[in-house]
Parts: structure tokens; sequence; C-alpha cells
């Protein structure tokens, strides 16, 4: 998150980490090792959410998306600081290809990625 860009409930965050750090964008790629890690930029629920995704087939969404009943959805809007946006993110999301894994920060997780994300590719 941006420091000191207003949220929900009015919080917001102004501390700087006291080290250097460079902020991942989106596509960025870092590898460890046998391990590729691409970043994808998410927003919606917050500026500067990412989703990352391990070897081309483990997707890991952070609070991009939640999961229901198998089915990718979004938040309850009250939680959300651009409902669009979001709703941008997980269409980006559905069409990555390959996935074997979707899981999410809250709401578990599934290995029926195109059963998950069906209503987003329309």
């Amino acid at each position: 998150m941006l420091s000191g860009k207003r949220r929900r409930f009015l919080l917001t965050r102004t501390k700087k980490l006291p080290c250097e750090y460079n902020r991942l964008k989106d596509d960025d790629i870092v590898k460890i090792g046998s391990i590729t890690i691409k970043a994808i930029s998410t927003p919606g629920h917050t500026p500067g959410s990412m989703a990352y995704l391990i070897n081309d087939t483990a997707l890991f969404t952070g609070d991009a998306i939640k999961l229901s009943k198998g089915k990718a959805k979004t938040f309850s809007s009250v939680l959300d600081i651009e409902k669009k946006e979001r709703e941008n993110s997980i269409k980006k999301i559905a069409k990555l290809p390959n996935i074997h894994l979707l899981a999410t920060t809250h709401y578990g997780y599934t290995k029926d990625f195109i059963e998950a994300t069906s209503q987003w590719n329309r």
C-alpha cells in the first residue's frame, strides 16, 4: 500500500520500512533457484494489491478474490476500495492459462481453476 494513502475506516499507513526495498510491478519476475515467481497487479481491494504466480501453475491471489462454493467472488463492497478495479482484477486472473492451484488469503484454495473462474471469462 502506498504510504499515507487513506483507506476505509479512516486508516492510513505512514511508517516506512527501516531498510531499502524495491516494489514489484505488474509482470515482474523473480527467480529463486528453480522457482519462478511472477507478480500480477490486482488492485481493487487495496491500492498496490498483488497476486503471485509460481512456476506458471500455482496462483496465490492474496485478497484479490474469495472462494465461495468453489467460485471466485468479490468481497463485500464495504471492504473494497474500488469495486470496478476488483472486478477487472478477477477477470485478468481468470484469463491465466494452466493454473493447477488457486489459493486465497482468507477463503481457502481450489484445484479446479477453470470452474472457479468460469463466470469471469464471459
